[in-house]
């Protein structure tokens, strides 16, 4: 009995994927950078240039890997469906509370506005980065 994978049959893991996960964390870099920069400026908002700069990046690479996700060929859609949904609803609940923070300490409308942006990304980003990685693996269904 042989353990050789026919070469007709297809594979989770020898399977050529887009590098969707490394545009996941240079998204989550992003993120990063423009929060750093934009809170060093609170409370009184002098350049916004660079933190809209780099959120609108982490926004076109976010929208880049869900639209290269769209495109990918054998997936296995189901797993990746569910392990979305309950990574949306855990991260639905962390920027919920980080928005009540921003909220209650006051936070200046324009630098609200921007962590506003920048924790919505980051909730779609790490559910799309976590069930990517966890469906790349699987076996289509």
């Amino acid at each position: 009995m042989s353990t050789a994978v026919p070469t007709g049959t297809f594979s989770p893991y020898t399977a050529k994927r887009p590098p969707i996960d490394f545009i996941c964390q240079a998204a989550l870099a992003s993120i990063v950078v423009a929060a750093v920069v934009a809170a060093a400026q609170v409370p009184k908002m002098s350049d916004t240039v660079v933190p809209i700069g780099f959120a609108t990046l982490a926004w076109v690479l976010f929208l880049v890997a869900a639209s290269m996700l769209s495109r990918v060929g054998p997936f296995a859609w189901g797993v990746f469906r569910m392990v979305a949904f309950r990574q949306l609803l855990v991260e639905l609940v962390v920027s919920g509370m980080l928005e009540f923070v921003f909220i209650y300490d006051h936070t200046p409308g324009e630098a609200l506005a921007i962590f506003s942006a920048l924790v919505v990304v980051f909730c779609l980003d790490i559910a799309l980065l976590i069930a990517f990685s966890v469906a790349r693996y699987q076996d289509p269904a």
